[in-house]
């Protein structure tokens, strides 16, 4: 289950709850708020996973990426062999190389930018949703004690 769709869920919880007359407050049992906080907890590790495999991929392609390169240098040698003299073949094998790493490493750093971003946007969602969740349940255990 998605932890916005529990969050969804216990704001319908909360709003659907019986209301004090005159406070404001509403009244929830305590074990709805407990059980909802439980599925909270156990979605918070996929959450993050997610965000962590999104950088891990980032870095995956990279070293892909280099590894390609690396390849097409050694292809680059191989053929230019057969064509030109060594001078002229390495000369086109390493500025094709330069090209290749500096095209990956753009796109390293383009990856990389986007996954810190929606990391980012993810942990603060989930932030802003745990706080407005802690603050309601607080209130609401703050209501059940007086």
């Amino acid at each position: 289950m998605d932890i916005l769709k529990i969050l969804e869920e216990f704001e319908d919880k909360v709003i659907d709850s019986p209301k004090i007359p005159l406070t404001g407050k509403v009244l929830m049992d305590e074990e709805q708020i407990l059980m909802f906080i439980d599925k909270i907890r156990s979605i918070l590790p996929d959450e993050i996973s997610k965000a962590k495999g999104i950088l891990e991929a980032r870095e995956n392609l990279l070293n892909k990426a280099k590894i390609e390169a690396e390849e097409i240098l050694e292809k680059a040698k191989q053929q230019g062999e057969k064509w030109l003299s060594e001078s002229e073949m390495i000369k086109i094998a390493e500025e094709r190389a330069k090209e290749i790493i500096a095209k990956a490493n753009s796109t390293a750093l383009e990856l990389k930018q986007g996954a810190r971003q929606y990391a980012i946007e993810v942990l603060e969602k989930l932030s802003l949703n745990l706080n407005t969740a802690l603050q309601e349940i607080t209130k609401g255990l703050e209501e059940l004690k007086k």
